[in-house]
């Protein structure tokens, strides 16, 4: 006879927008983090816009990031075309987008597109290329936020057993296990249990048996705060309490539910 809380981790995710026009938008460059150190640059929805004609057939044009780093700026050849008939340099850019390209270990965040025409200078701390754009939309425009901490479950389950009990000690009869919570980093986690409510859960179809859950000894729609150092693991106690509801007859009895845990 065994109630069983099977554990899974969530985490909180708040998404939010802005609702534009679909007139609105401004033509240029966006430029995003896509992963670790990982930047995109690609064409705003209007088009990347823009009117240079030095961009002729015949001539290799060089799109260059460049960057700021610990120690100042940076300019780096991260994709290169050939001009084309009309000379413009935007139509140019448009057939190389969306570029993606990883950081190095001291350069931070991008700082604006650089462009040269038939020549190509070096890589390095001397910005001699032509900077044609230096904002734009996105947020690889700052440094990246440092990533938050990770938490697992050790463990797949929960499982609170009861073995076999006399009738007579089933009402208030309350029983533990623990959940483990691990973190890479300093946290602050809530535990709950989805969906929970003042009723419990329901132990028999009939509604004899049902069961208060506990986290920590508190109701576990109300939860418990926990703080979890770095790398350390922390058992967290969810207890269940026997409540009979009419006339309880003999037999097995079973239950579950999940428990929830949010990183704040």
């Amino acid at each position: 006879m065994t109630l069983i809380g099977t554990a899974l981790l969530k985490k909180t995710v708040l998404v939010a927008g802005l609702l534009m026009p679909l007139y609105g938008y401004t033509a240029g460059i966006d430029v995003s983090w896509t992963g670790p150190k990982q930047q995109t640059i690609s064409a705003q929805p209007d088009g990347i816009g823009g009117y240079t004609t030095l961009c002729k057939a015949g001539k290799t044009v060089y799109f260059y990031a460049i960057l700021s780093t610990t120690t100042g700026m940076y300019q780096r050849m991260i994709a290169s075309a050939p001009g084309v008939a009309s000379g413009n340099c935007s139509e140019v850019l448009a057939k190389v987008l969306p570029i993606t390209f990883t950081l190095q270990a001291n350069e931070l965040n991008f700082f604006g597109l650089g462009q040269e025409v038939g020549k190509r200078p070096a890589d390095g701390p001397t910005m001699n290329v032509s900077l044609e754009h230096n904002s734009g939309t996105g947020d690889g425009w700052k440094p990246q936020p440092p990533p938050g901490p990770a938490c697992s479950l050790v463990g797949t389950s929960v499982d609170i057993s009861y073995g076999d009990i006399q009738a007579n000690s089933v009402p208030g009869l309350k029983k533990s296990s623990d959940l483990y919570v691990k973190c890479t980093a300093s946290a602050t986690v809530k535990v709950t249990l989805v969906g929970y409510t003042s009723s419990g859960i329901k132990l028999r179809t009939d509604g004899s048996l049902t069961a208060d859950v506990l986290v920590r000894d508190q109701p576990a729609n109300v939860g418990t705060l926990e703080k979890i150092a770095a790398n350390q693991t922390m058992a967290v106690p969810i207890s269940s309490v026997l409540k009979v509801n009419g006339n309880l007859a003999g037999g097995a009895f079973r239950g579950s539910a999940v428990i929830n845990v949010d990183i704040l």
